[in-house]
């Protein structure tokens, strides 16, 4: 099995974007976290949608005011 340098990189990612998500008291932009994170909101999109198959909760945005979030594993 070949190493993928990548990998790691995305792994410490998402779940630095879980910390972050879960530390926020609003629903936190796309374009905010891409910035943060150094990547595109396409990528941040996937990332959230990935913790969600995991069993994180991820509030969406209905318009443009920000939402109270809670971010749990499994409920």
């Amino acid at each position: 099995m070949k190493h993928n340098p990548t990998r790691g990189t995305s792994l410490r990612r998402v779940l630095s974007l879980a910390r972050r998500v879960e530390a926020m008291r609003y629903a936190p932009r796309l374009t905010e976290l891409a910035r943060e994170f150094n990547v595109t909101d396409r990528t941040i999109r996937r990332d959230l949608e990935l913790l969600e198959e995991v069993g994180y909760r991820i509030p969406r945005w209905r318009d443009e005011k920000p939402r109270r979030i809670s971010l749990e594993a499994g409920s």
